[in-house]
């Protein structure tokens, strides 16, 4: 046996390089790019500037009197929409989770999201997490449904700002077209929250949501982390 061809391991044992060695999972192979304090700052940052486009936006072209009762535009009983907006999402994060996995052609698309998207979130903290779907789910709602849909709804019919509001939504989050189509879809659930329950509803389900995904996403990681790592010492 060559020296390529063979390995030591810590107790002196002789195993082939080759059955030793295992290809991690594409989501374990990079380290983010971004340290996690960084990229929390980053998304706060963007989500901020988000509302701050859409005040501005709202004020320049008169969309609305910012000076009126905060309940016409958050919607009446307001919290205990945010209730019903939280659990909203539940459902939601079952079907994205639970059920298009099972999809051949959606299980290839999730698949490689996670691969893009995980290691991202690896080394970051729950809070952090919450931070940054909270802040999302904040910008978000309030630049897409309450500016851009509530806004466009004034001069065009609902459904054709609807549109509009949720293919923009849908392509600030393309990665691949399933994927678009899939946000696309998402931004018009959003839509029918933000109508009939008002945007604090459409705030908690986007924020609860991506709560869920993040916990999901990275205690997926771990597991493929758990697992390579048994594999690698088994074999070793």
């Amino acid at each position: 046996m060559t020296e390529p061809e063979k390995a030591m391991d810590q107790h002196g044992s002789v195993v082939h390089e080759n059955a030793a060695l295992m290809v991690q999972p594409d989501s374990l192979q990079d380290e983010p790019w971004l340290s996690a304090s960084a990229m929390t700052a980053l998304t706060v940052g963007m989500e901020s500037l988000l509302v701050i486009a859409a005040f501005a936006g709202a004020a320049f072209f008169n969309f609305y009197d910012l000076a009126q009762p905060s309940s016409k535009w958050l919607g009446e009983n307001s919290w205990v929409n945010f209730f019903l907006g939280c659990l909203l999402a539940l459902p939601l994060f079952g079907v994205v989770a639970g059920v298009l996995p099972r999809v051949p052609l959606m299980k290839q698309m999730l698949r490689s999201i996670e691969d893009s998207i995980a290691p991202l979130f690896q080394s970051m903290s729950f809070y952090q997490m919450v931070l940054i779907a909270v802040s999302a789910g904040i910008g978000e709602e309030v630049f897409f449904r309450w500016f851009l849909l509530g806004g466009l709804s004034q001069y065009l019919s609902w459904w054709a700002a609807c549109g509009i509001a949720s293919l923009l939504f849908g392509l600030c989050h393309y990665l691949n077209f399933t994927y678009f189509m899939l946000t696309t879809l998402v931004g018009v659930l959003l839509a029918g929250i933000y109508l009939y329950l008002g945007l604090l509803a459409a705030v908690a389900c986007h924020a609860t949501y991506d709560v869920l995904a993040l916990v999901y996403l990275k205690r997926k990681m771990l597991r493929q982390v758990t697992r390579y790592d048994e594999r690698s010492f088994s074999e070793s």
